[in-house]
């Protein structure tokens, strides 16, 4: 549900190019980056859905609040999205610990596969993002086909790719 968000909450600043345009795509990054690190957080400290509400709500809290604030960051534009970046590396840091904890018998059985597969995505959205700045030489806005156009397509990917990680979580496949 929260990948859903992302759509509508992408197409408010898109389309009006206003300020609450902008702050409903961040909130819909925030949302997904808060469960990503909620979800893991729940996970390592063998809790339940009570630490996911409260971890997912400090940290949408603490994206918006960041957002708000505002600032200039260097190759990311500006606070919120540093904010979303660092929510997003706690969330890898995390999910590697669970696998190595679950290498150890003491943890749930995850594919690495699929985890490396969402961040490479994620990793090879941003390097195309990145190259769409207005700073950056190969920025053509003139052009039919984006940089930022080809982000949102490689999010969805990755977003697909980390469901599919959360799903094959403890799934039995030894039978196959």
């Amino acid at each position: 549900m929260l990948v859903v968000l992302l759509g509508p909450g992408s197409m408010a600043m898109h389309a009006t190019q206003s300020d609450l345009g902008g702050h409903l795509d961040l909130l819909s990054m925030f949302l997904l980056s808060g469960f990503a690190l909620a979800h893991a957080a729940m996970r390592w400290a063998r809790r339940g859905p009570a630490t996911l509400a409260a971890v997912f709500a400090l940290a949408v809290g603490v994206g918006m609040a960041g957002h708000l604030h505002g600032g200039d960051v260097p190759v990311l534009g500006h606070l919120g999205n540093a904010v979303f970046a660092v929510q997003l590396w706690l969330a890898v840091g995390l999910e590697v610990a669970l696998w190595r904890r679950g290498r150890r018998g003491d943890g749930p059985r995850q594919d690495l596969r699929l985890g490396v597969a969402s961040v490479g995505t994620l990793a090879l959205a941003f390097a195309i993002w990145t190259t769409g700045m207005r700073e950056h030489p190969w920025c053509r806005p003139e052009a039919l086909l984006q940089q930022h156009a080809v982000w949102h397509v490689l999010d969805a990917v990755a977003a697909y790719l980390l469901y599919r990680h959360y799903a094959a979580e403890g799934v039995d496949d030894s039978h196959k």
